[in-house]
């Protein structure tokens, strides 16, 4: 159970990251 929990932290720490990455571009397009 620990594994699962931890490889659903890994995803969702990879989602949040990508979320940020997007954002990043969004504004960077728009300055």
């Amino acid at each position: 159970m620990a594994h699962l929990t931890s490889e659903g932290e890994v995803g969702r720490g990879r989602m949040a990251r990508l979320t940020k990455e997007s954002e990043v571009i969004i504004s960077y397009k728009h300055a």
